[in-house]
């Protein structure tokens, strides 16, 4: 990968990560206060309401990002494929809300598959209609709807940092024998997914798309420093749902518009499902920074793959053209 990438990457990380660090802690302690100040009558069921705090705050960071990188348009509807970055962030925004509106494992899970397929048959539309066939339509909307939901509700088990209770987790397996988890852990595997995603799209002539993956990157990175030292902030909910809608945009235009290969765009897709389910079924039993630390790892193994085969490749073919 050449410099001028790194540097053209870099340059576009300070405005997100600033306003992370600004608006996550600031929308954090309007959460702590309003759960202090609020007086709410016991109940015997658990309360899955999630605070949109901290969903707000990601997504206000990456608007000021795009804004600033000048990357993607804000046309609404949207005109080009790069218009999709701005309304999936929109649409996390508005699932943010809404997921703390509704308490209930499935009215949220609701929420977080039809912002997928929202976000899926949007960037499909004009494909379906007067490109593909019929069964090509569907593989293309049914995997990327799936998919982002998935890894919504990954990154949403991975974010939530405590033990949840059943009735509030729709991936709940067995909690029983489970040590909770760093908070930090969440916003890390999304941080560490987000790097590695920008750098396979980089890697395979899709520098925008990178770009606005590092983005992402950046404001979860942010995030997760915030967490180390505030341990009860958390992301399930609304930050979860607006790296899987992202997600979904950049995902399929690095793998249709661009030379990211379809196996690399499903192992992509798939580390963060993968990192939940390893965590739920092995690393559960393991507690403090090695759970975090694990959890991070593991989210890194599959893009690895994809980044093993992809950057020697983008060397090589760099050299072929006298780079």
């Amino acid at each position: 990968m050449e410099a001028s990438v790194i540097i053209d990457q870099l340059k576009a990380l300070p405005a997100p990560a600033l306003a992370a660090a600004v608006l996550v802690p600031a929308l954090d302690m309007i959460r702590r206060r309003s759960a202090i100040s609020a007086d709410r009558p016991a109940s015997p069921r658990p309360d899955c309401r999630l605070h949109p705090g901290t969903g707000i705050a990601i997504a206000a960071a990456m608007l000021v990002g795009l804004w600033a990188s000048k990357a993607g348009g804000w046309s609404i509807p949207p005109r080009q494929s790069t218009d999709w970055f701005a309304v999936a962030i929109e649409a996390g925004l508005v699932a943010t809300v809404l997921i703390a509106l509704v308490p209930g494992a499935k009215p949220q899970l609701a929420v977080r598959v039809l912002g997928c397929a929202a976000i899926a048959t949007g960037v499909c539309w004009k494909l379906a209609r007067s490109t593909w066939a019929v069964p090509e339509s569907v593989a293309w909307l049914g995997g990327l709807t799936l998919g982002g939901a998935l890894t919504w509700v990954a990154f949403d088990r991975l974010g939530r940092g405590e033990v949840a209770a059943p009735a509030c987790d729709p991936a709940s397996i067995d909690t029983s024998a489970a040590r909770p988890a760093p908070a930090w852990s969440g916003p890390l595997v999304v941080a560490v997914w987000s790097m590695m995603l920008s750098q396979a799209l980089s890697a395979t002539d899709s520098l925008l798309l990178g770009k606005v993956a590092a983005m992402l990157a950046a404001c979860f990175g942010v995030a997760t420093a915030v967490a180390f030292f505030r341990p009860r902030l958390r992301f399930a909910g609304g930050p979860a749902g607006i790296a899987a809608l992202l997600g979904i945009v950049v995902v399929f235009s690095g793998a249709y518009y661009s030379g990211l290969k379809l196996w690399m765009a499903v192992l992509l897709g798939a580390a963060p499902v993968v990192t939940a389910l390893v965590d739920a079924l092995v690393l559960r039993r393991v507690g403090g920074l090695w759970r975090g630390v694990l959890r991070g790892a593991t989210s890194a193994v599959l893009p690895g793959i994809v980044l093993a085969v992809a950057i020697p490749a983008a060397i090589k073919a760099s050299e072929d053209m006298g780079y």
